[in-house]
């Protein structure tokens, strides 16, 4: 049975991840710390239509947060042989998805971006940067995303304030796939553009 999910789960800054099994879609919340919490029920599509449907995995916010768990999740993930939707914002530690994720498996819908920072310490030391962590990320990335972000001064200029966002267009132009329609992201923070 589909789960939906439910409101407010927006409000507590969770990742949104939507699973899609043979049969059942489901809907679950990732902490910061990569642990699953259900969100809800949603409605089930034809019988035909899910026997047919590829599994995969939409991820409609990534905050960012532990990065050992985040990789933990992604290897995971990279193990099931789902394909991914990134459909919204992907922050932080929730950029390692390329590093983790085959180019073919992966696409990005309008709305998501990569955003890359230097990496902290630690939770209890958020302002002090981890240069070590920060080159070990560089170096998982595929070489399209280094080259960008050498193009942007490379690890030696990211702050741990300041975002470095890719957006969809930017990855659909380096090659990556542009995802169907499907569900909007969760949009933490939105703020309409009045013209």
């Amino acid at each position: 049975m589909k789960k939906l999910l439910l409101s407010g789960v927006a409000a507590l800054s969770l990742m949104l991840v939507h699973n899609a099994y043979a049969g059942e879609d489901e809907v679950v919340c990732l902490t910061p710390d990569a642990s699953k919490a259900l969100c809800g029920v949603l409605v089930t599509p034809r019988d035909a239509e899910i026997a047919n449907a590829p599994h995969k995995t939409v991820i409609l916010h990534g905050s960012g947060g532990s990065l050992p768990d985040y990789l933990d999740r992604f290897r995971e993930l990279a193990e099931s042989g789902n394909d991914v939707e990134l459909r919204g914002r992907c922050m932080s530690g929730c950029t390692m998805i390329v590093a983790y994720i085959p180019t073919h498996r992966l696409c990005f819908g309008e709305w998501a971006t990569l955003e890359f920072h230097s990496a902290a310490q630690s939770w209890e030391h958020p302002k002090l940067p981890a240069p070590m962590t920060t080159r070990r990320m560089f170096n998982s990335y595929p070489e399209n995303i280094r080259a960008w972000l050498l193009d942007k001064g490379g690890v030696e200029k990211m702050t741990i304030e300041e975002m470095w966002i890719l957006t969809a267009p930017e990855l659909w132009a380096m090659g990556y796939r542009k995802c169907g329609p499907g569900p909007l992201p969760a949009l933490k923070n939105y703020r309409p553009e009045w013209k």
